[in-house]
C-alpha cells in the first residue's frame, strides 16, 4: 500500500529528513554482508509467490537462494544494533557481523561456492595452468585451504574480497582486495559474505617411475568455523572439492600460458541494453625451438561472450604476450555475481594443440546511498538505496519500533534534485507484540525517468523524507 497523493497526516506524525551522501559502488557481496534484511525479505518473497527465484539468485547465487527458500526463515532475527549515521564504502559504520548474527547463513548446509570440481586442461611438461575456485564465507571466522602439495597441484594464491569496488590510477574499477595470501598457511579471518577465492595450479613435472604422463587428481579441502565470541548459532562446515588433470608427458616446443588465468571484468558504470562491451585476455608463448606459425581460436565461451581466432607468429627463442580480444554483451548468465565463468580457447601451432582456460568475474556496482540508525519517533530503522547501472534499483528499509503497546506505519520516499523518485510503506506492531516491533520492506523495479538521467543522478546526494504515524 503506497501513500495517497494529498492524504491528511494522522495525528502524531513524526517527520523527518536526511540527506545522504553518494557513496560509490559495491557488490552483491557487500549487500550479503551489509544487509541481512533485504536478503531475508526477498527469501519470504519468493517463498510466497510475490518474487521470483532469480532476483534472489543475483544477490546470493542458486545453491544459497534455493537453501534459504527451503529454510525455515520465521527463526532469523535480523540484529538491530546498527551505529546511526551514512554507511561508509567500507562498511565501518555498520555492524560488521550483521550477516552473521542474523542467522541468514547458518541454514545452509554447503556454502555458496564454484565450481564443483577443479579441473584443467591436458598439460605436457613445463607448461602450466591455473583454475580457480570461490566461495562465501557463510559465517564470522578463519577460512582454511588444504590440498596435498606433489609434483602436479599446488595453491598458489588466495585472496578475499568485501564487495566494494575502488577505482585504479587508469580510471577503471576493480573489486577490493582485503586479504591476500601467495604462500602457507592458507588461513583467513573472514566476515560472514565476504567472496573467497583460492587459486590452485596443475604444473606436472615428469619424474621417471614417479610422475608419468597419464590422469592426475587431488582433493582441495575448505573449511570454517563460526567466531564463538560473536554468535553461538553458526555451525563448523568442510568442502571436498575434487581436482583433475592430464599430463601428457615430455615434450619440446612451443608452451603457452594465461597471464593469468583469471579475467575480472567489472561493468560500465551506465550501458545500453543490447550493447556490447570489449575485454581482453593475455596469453604468453615460451617457442625454445624455431620459429612457428599458428591460430588461436575459441573452444567454448560463456553465453553473451565472444571472440574472433587470431593469427600468431613467434620467432626462436622468443618469449611473446598476445592479447586475447573478447566483448560481452550485457544480457547473458552474468546476474549471478562473483561466479567464475568458464573460458577455453585452443591453440594449434607446431603441429600440435593446446587447451588453456581462463576463468572470467563479472561484477556489477550498485551505487548506494544507506543510513543507518536513523530515528524517528519510537522508529529507529536503516534506509538502503542500491541503484543497478542499468538503472533499476533496490529501495528498502528495516527497523524496529521501541513503543510498546502502539504500532506504527512508516512511509519513505527518495528525493533526487527535490524530485521523488522512490516510495516505500512498512508499518511495525508494538514491541511488546509477537513481532517485537520489528519490521522489513523492500521494493525493486525499474524507473523510466531513472534510466534517461542515470548518469546526471548517479553520484549526487539522495535525501530520503521519513514520515512516522499511529496506522489509521
Amino acid at each position: 500500500m503506497l501513500w495517497a497523493s494529498g492524504a491528511q497526516t494522522p495525528s502524531e506524525a513524526v517527520e523527518k529528513e536526511v540527506s545522504v551522501p553518494y557513496m560509490g559502488r559495491v557488490t552483491s557481496g557487500y549487500i550479503q554482508t551489509h544487509e541481512p534484511g533485504m536478503i531475508l525479505k526477498l527469501a519470504q518473497d519468493v517463498r510466497s509467490g510475490k518474487t521470483p527465484i532469480g532476483e534472489l539468485n543475483s544477490l546470493v547465487g542458486p545453491k544459497t537462494a534455493q537453501g534459504l527458500v527451503r529454510a525455515d526463515l520465521s527463526r532469523i532475527r535480523i540484529p538491530r544494533s546498527r551505529k546511526g549515521g551514512p554507511a561508509k564504502s567500507d562498511g565501518a559504520s555498520v555492524s560488521t557481523s550483521a550477516l552473521h548474527e542474523s542467522g541468514l547463513l547458518h541454514v545452509l548446509s554447503v556454502p555458496e561456492h564454484s565450481p564443483e570440481v577443479l579441473s584443467f586442461p591436458p598439460l605436457y611438461e613445463g607448461a602450466q595452468a591455473s583454475s580457480i575456485l570461490t566461495l562465501t564465507a557463510p559465517v564470522d571466522g578463519p577460512l582454511t585451504a588444504i590440498l596435498p602439495e606433489n609434483a602436479n597441484f599446488k595453491i598458489v594464491e588466495m585472496r578475499l574480497y568485501d564487495g566494494t569496488l575502488v577505482r585504479l590510477r587508469d580510471g577503471s574499477e576493480a573489486p577490493r582486495v582485503v586479504a591476500r595470501k601467495t604462500s602457507p598457511p592458507w588461513t583467513f579471518s573472514a566476515e560472514a559474505g565476504n567472496r573467497l577465492i583460492v587459486k590452485v595450479r596443475f604444473k606436472p613435472d615428469f619424474q621417471l617411475g614417479k610422475n608419468m604422463a597419464g590422469p592426475k587428481q587431488s582433493v582441495l579441502t575448505l573449511a570454517g568455523h563460526p567466531d564463538k565470541t560473536k554468535s553461538s548459532t553458526g555451525r563448523p562446515w568442510k568442502l571436498l572439492i575434487p581436482v583433475k588433470g592430464q599430463f601428457r608427458g615430455v615434450y619440446i616446443g612451443v608452451l603457452a600460458f594465461p597471464m593469468p588465468a583469471d579475467i575480472l571484468y567489472v561493468k560500465p558504470e551506465a550501458y545500453k541494453p543490447g550493447a556490447t562491451y570489449p575485454f581482453k585476455a593475455t596469453l604468453r608463448l615460451v617457442n625454445p625451438k624455431g620459429a612457428a606459425h599458428g591460430t588461436v581460436k575459441p573452444v567454448s565461451l560463456p553465453t553473451a561472450v565472444t571472440m574472433s581466432p587470431i593469427d600468431i607468429s613467434i620467432a626462436k627463442g622468443e618469449t611473446k604476450d598476445v592479447d586475447l580480444k573478447f566483448s560481452i554483451g550485457t544480457f547473458g548468465p552474468f546476474h549471478i555475481q562473483d561466479t567464475a565463468f568458464p573460458i577455453r580457447v585452443q591453440l594449434d601451432m607446431d603441429g600440435r594443440s593446446h587447451m588453456l582456460d581462463y576463468s572470467l568475474f563479472v561484477y556489477d556496482g550498485f551505487h548506494h546511498w544507506n543510513w543507518y540508525g536513523l530515528e524517528v519517533g519510537s522508529v529507529k530503522m536503516n534506509l538502503s538505496l542500491y541503484l543497478n547501472s542499468s538503472g533499476d534499483y533496490r529501495f528498502s528499509m528495516a527497523g524496529h519500533n521501541s513503543d510498546f503497546f502502539r504500532g506504527r506505519t512508516i512511509l519513505a520516499k527518495g528525493f533526487f534534485d527535490g524530485k521523488q523518485y522512490f516510495e516505500l510503506v512498512g508499518s511495525a506492531g508494538g514491541s511488546g507484540h509477537s513481532t517485537e516491533g520489528v519490521f522489513n520492506t523492500h521494493v525493486s523495479r525499474e524507473n523510466t525517468d531513472l534510466k534517461a538521467q542515470f548518469v546526471d543522478l548517479s553520484k549526487k546526494k539522495l535525501k530520503y523524507h521519513i514520515r512516522v504515524f499511529p496506522p489509521l
